[in-house]
């Protein structure tokens, strides 16, 4: 049943590997708590967004990202953590990705391996790729990376140090 669009609440329960979605909305992290506290939540109204034709309320990646995800088993989620996922990544990165074109609305093309939209400011649970995000104000940030491989890397940690990855 689609609760898009309609007045029926969603409550979430944290059981993802990042817990993104619910760190930014302040959910609590524990699953009982979070359960026994479900009559007392407040509601908040969040943005929608669609990719590909599915909905999705947080971050939603294509290219790099979205093989690093596919190719993370949940049993090395299990064993490893969110550190799983650097493993698989750094799998990845030795084949080069193909390049993409992402074509906006407005006729502007950007050519990259990568590309991250953000309804929310955290991805992956703890990392605050989407600085000015906001669940709640009807825009979207985007973020295009137009290097694979350790570029991608270094400029992504250099981005997140200094703050300036979403400075556009």
């Amino acid at each position: 049943q689609p609760i898009i669009g309609t007045e029926t609440a969603l409550s979430v329960i944290p059981r993802g590997s990042g817990n993104g979605f619910a760190h930014h909305m302040n959910i609590e992290q524990d699953v009982i708590n979070c359960i026994k506290n479900l009559n007392h939540s407040t509601i908040s109204e969040v943005d929608s967004c669609t990719a590909n034709g599915k909905p999705f309320i947080n971050v939603s990646g294509i290219g790099f990202d979205a093989q690093v995800i596919e190719e993370t088993t949940w049993e090395q989620k299990k064993i490893l953590g969110p550190m799983a996922y650097i493993m698989t990544a750094m799998k990845v990165l030795a084949d080069k990705p193909p390049k993409m074109r992402i074509v906006c609305d407005d006729g502007h093309v950007e050519e990259g391996f990568c590309a991250l939209a953000g309804n929310g400011s955290l991805y992956g649970g703890q990392v605050k790729l989407f600085r000015k995000a906001d669940h709640a104000d009807d825009m979207l940030d985007m973020l295009v990376f137009t290097e694979a491989g350790y570029k991608l890397i270094r400029d992504s940690v250099k981005g997140l140090a200094t703050g300036a990855i979403d400075a556009g």
